[in-house]
């Protein structure tokens, strides 16, 4: 009897596998390092990334991957445009490396930081020289239980591929994907490809902390529609990226690059304080008062002046309440080189946020939110997200 179970057991288990597609359960998925020709094709797709920076009077070289996409799609055409993790780039105060350098067939060049988001620990980089090969971003997302693989430079050695299964596509409420693949520091900012297709489904981001390291079996990637909503916000025209330009403030003036708010004046020509969100470069022109009653009263009726260094600058401001339009207090005029929507209702998805929460949250119905944004997938929603309020 108890042999006719087993037999039973196991004819049902190899009735259920093909009913799941195919795939191996996650939990017994196997992951192993690739190697060959196969191993190649993926190689060369990846590269390198290190930094060097100086603490407590010491040197220290940290270690990242990087590789290069097809990005003609969003205006970065050529294959010098690349991808990597947020944090391989920015040192503790957020700002990007000067020392930055990836690794090419000829050796080692310098790169810079085009866009970078920190909450999706994305960015994207451009090298002085192209890359042997761009990778293809895919057109879908893989789904859990697919097998996938990793390119990545394991504590800054050569370049490894790596072949696991996407376990879980959401970790711990957060819009990273986990898989089960090898996974260590350096490997941070590889390609992980659809095995299917051999397309980029995701860049990897992090490790799963296991005692005081990491998982060995374990990593953590941004998914492809993280990446896709991180090109689109930083989308561009086909031309050749200049120089950053960085215009030396009037003197009085303060500069700024991020939230700006209008410093508090004197007494005598006290304002409301306007919180201003820019998301470019940005000069505050303070003008000194002059000491004559009638320059004074004349200047407290005048508005403080924001010049926009950029012309893609993008600027929101509070919705000001009816009764307040007309007093005296009312806010300072904003000249930006583009004219503001006449009715701006967007919102940014946050982390844990659902799309029933957001609709709940405004005061619309969720199918109006998700055609406004021609969303298909209620459950499939990135954070830093900008969605348009119906």
């Amino acid at each position: 009897m108890a042999r006719f179970a087993r037999i039973v057991r196991f004819a049902f288990l190899a009735c259920a596998l093909p009913l799941a597609g195919g795939a191996a359960w996650a939990s017994d998925a196997p992951s192993r390092e690739l190697g060959g020709a196969r191993a190649d094709a993926y190689r060369e797709r990846a590269c390198r990334l290190r930094y060097r920076r100086i603490e407590s009077g010491t040197e220290i070289t940290g270690h990242g991957t990087a590789f290069a996409a097809d990005l003609a799609a969003y205006g970065f055409e050529g294959r010098r445009y690349l991808l990597s993790a947020a944090h391989n780039v920015l040192d503790d105060a957020g700002q990007p490396y000067r020392t930055l350098e990836i690794e090419t067939g000829g050796g080692w060049s310098a790169c810079r930081v085009l866009a970078h988001d920190r909450s999706l620990d994305i960015c994207l980089l451009e090298a002085q020289r192209e890359l042997p090969e761009a990778a293809q971003l895919a057109d879908t997302d893989a789904a859990q239980g697919d097998a996938v693989i990793l390119a990545g430079a394991k504590r800054g050695q050569a370049v490894r591929v790596y072949e696991g299964v996407l376990e879980k596509k959401f970790h711990r409420g957060s819009a990273r994907y986990r898989v089960r693949v090898p996974f260590d520091h350096g490997d941070s900012g590889g390609p992980f490809f659809d095995a299917a297709s051999g397309r980029v489904v995701g860049v990897a981001v992090a490790g799963v902390p296991l005692g005081a390291d990491l998982d060995p079996g374990m990593g953590l990637y941004a998914p492809l529609a993280a990446v896709r909503s991180f090109l689109d916000a930083h989308r561009r025209g086909g031309s050749p990226l200049p120089e950053p330009s960085r215009p030396e403030p009037a003197p009085g003036a303060i500069a700024a690059s991020a939230e700006v708010r209008q410093a508090p004046a004197p007494t005598a020509l006290a304002t409301r304080e306007v919180p201003v969100t820019l998301s470019a470069a940005v000069v505050l022109a303070q003008e000194v008062a002059p000491a004559t009653p009638a320059v004074l009263a004349a200047q407290s009726n005048s508005a403080p002046r924001i010049e926009v260094a950029q012309s893609t600058a993008e600027i929101r401001l509070p919705e000001m309440p009816a009764a307040a339009a007309g007093s005296a207090d009312a806010a300072p005029e904003v000249r930006s080189t583009e004219p503001a929507p006449a009715h701006p209702k967007l919102y940014r998805i946050r982390y844990g946020d659902t799309l029933s929460q957001i609709a709940e949250k405004l005061g619309v119905r969720m199918q109006a939110l998700m055609e406004a944004n021609n969303i298909r997938d209620p459950n499939c929603i990135a954070a830093e997200t900008i969605l348009r309020v119906p």
